[in-house]
């Protein structure tokens, strides 16, 4: 890891100073929360400048990079941090954070490693350093310390839940030993409906399908009721984007973002084989992949806040603003992808989503290439109900997962047409039963040679930070399209839900919500 400067690394004396270090920070924090963030960043360089001693200046700046997504800045002013006070575990852990964003994997081993060697009985530690392990698919040492923090903590409900999505059920007592400790949980918390998934996922395992399929029905509207989004809410937004983003809108304001062609967005529902797909071009040399970047939410929030709009399209409205306008959110998205990799000819952005905001990143990156990851409704549906994904966007009760479905339908629908040459589709039922033509046809698109390193995805040593991250370590197989048949009689119910929610977002129709 980077070290830096040993000879500042001594705590900042007691004193007069403390008092002037305090109202420093003190205006730093006044000024970031007053939404004057380049104010803070001053603020804060001088407060570094004049305490170099004093941990909690490094501290503030370090958050203040990591907000703006500064990462080396970032990695530099927590590691200081870090050595004016290495006992801090709070810190360790924010500097992990920075270390991950960046993919650091090795020195945030090396960072793991040195502070458990410390803190052996920290349990947070253990977890943590379990989670890296699994996304860099080092399943026996995140096993190993699931098992550490279950000798202590026997109910500890996120080692539990990792041992039975690791297909480890039977070491933790299995079916009974998870619905005692599910019974000592409130129903509704995040604890219970997490035991619940991995309940469903053991009567999965049993072959009890019918009451798997209960339970898993139960732990996704638990979550929901927990704090999910409203699929009205949801489906009232695609209506409004699609009847505002038409094709001749999107074609009046082309032409005017970053000329960049390194961007390529892989887009589509969760559990569709995104994740599969970057693992495979990852796999060529002249391909970064990036993961997911949470990027384009957070740019374009703050384009719609600095919009004039008064009636009339959101995109003439953030035109308005000036020429610079789609090409500086480019230039911005580029400098972050450049902490990561500067090598690469192409950089890949694994965010599913996306696909709800695919005109805005045309207009940004009009050269950008988009692949669109589609998978039988059912199946990716199937596998969405069975993924605990902890975070309240995909927090929807089993009807609201086929509504919101159709919803991702209707607006792939309407972007199609839009993007043209610029988008390639991928069935993933293809992708897996005929690897060698579809990761040609993926790597042609992409403008770059063939490589033959793309057959052979999971010899990838790069870290997965997704729920496939246990599939991706396996050679493509095609045993996951027929899974979903197992709960095909409850599924097929789900079609007619799929099909209103699509239709009701039709152009030109009444819209009523299909709810």
């Amino acid at each position: 890891m980077t070290r830096s400067n040993p000879d500042k690394a001594k705590a900042v004396p007691p004193g007069n100073n403390t008092q002037k270090v305090g109202a420093l920070l003190a205006a730093v924090n006044t000024a970031f929360a007053g939404g004057h963030s380049h104010q803070a960043m001053e603020l804060a360089g001088q407060a570094v400048q004049q305490f170099p001693r004093a941990a909690d200046t490094w501290i503030l700046r370090g958050r203040l990079n990591f907000h703006r997504a500064h990462l080396l800045a970032a990695r530099r002013d927590f590691e200081q941090a870090c050595q004016l006070r290495p006992e801090d575990q709070q810190l360790i852990k924010e500097l992990s954070m920075v270390l991950e964003q960046l993919d650091a994997y090795a020195d945030l081993q090396e960072l793991f490693g040195q502070a458990i060697e410390r803190w052996p009985l920290d349990d947070d530690l253990l977890m943590a350093r379990s989670r890296i392990a699994t996304q860099l698919g080092d399943f026996e040492t995140a096993r190993a310390d699931f098992l550490q923090v279950l000798t202590r903590q026997p109910d500890h409900v996120g080692a539990l839940c990792s041992m039975v999505a690791r297909g480890y059920g039977d070491e933790v007592g299995g079916l009974d030993g998870l619905e005692t400790c599910l019974a000592s949980h409130k129903a509704g918390s995040v604890e219970h409906y997490s035991l619940c998934y991995a309940q469903a996922r053991l009567l999965e395992q049993d072959h009890r399908y019918a009451e798997a399929f209960e339970a898993y029905r139960r732990a996704n509207s638990l979550q929901a009721a927990a704090g999910g989004m409203q699929i009205t809410a949801k489906q009232r937004g695609a209506r409004a984007v699609i009847d505002d983003l038409t094709a001749d809108l999107i074609d009046r304001y082309s032409g005017r973002g970053h000329p960049s062609d390194r961007p390529v967005f892989i887009i589509g529902m969760p559990r569709s084989g995104t994740s599969l797909t970057e693992q495979i071009l990852g796999a060529h040399p002249d391909i970064y992949a990036a993961g997911e970047q949470g990027f384009w939410p957070d740019v374009l929030r703050a384009l719609f806040t600095g919009a004039p709009r008064q009636g009339g399209s959101m995109v003439a409205a953030i035109d308005s603003i000036g020429p610079q306008v789609w090409k500086q959110p480019g230039a911005e998205y580029l400098r972050r992808m450049a902490e990561l990799n500067v090598e690469s000819v192409r950089t890949t952005d694994k965010l599913p989503v996306n696909f709800a905001l695919i005109p805005y990143i045309r207009l940004i990156f009009p050269n950008a290439r988009i692949i669109h990851l589609r998978r039988e409704p059912l199946a990716t549906l199937a596998s969405c109900i069975r993924t605990n994904f902890s975070v309240s966007m995909f927090a929807w009760s089993i009807e609201d997962w086929a509504r919101y479905y159709g919803v991702y339908q209707a607006l792939m629908d309407h972007w199609r047409p839009i993007l043209g040459a610029q988008l390639l589709e991928i069935d993933y039922e293809e992708l897996v039963r005929d690897l060698p033509t579809q990761a040609r046809r993926l790597v042609a698109f992409l403008g770059l040679d063939w490589h033959e390193a793309c057959l052979h995805p999971e010899r990838s040593k790069r870290a997965v930070r997704t729920a496939s991250v246990n599939q991706v370590r396996r050679s493509v197989y095609t045993g996951a399209i027929a899974k979903w048949r197992h709960y095909e009689a409850e599924l097929e119910a789900l079609r007619p839900l799929i099909a209103e929610s699509r239709a009701s977002l039709t152009p030109g129709r009444a819209f009523v919500n299909s709810v």
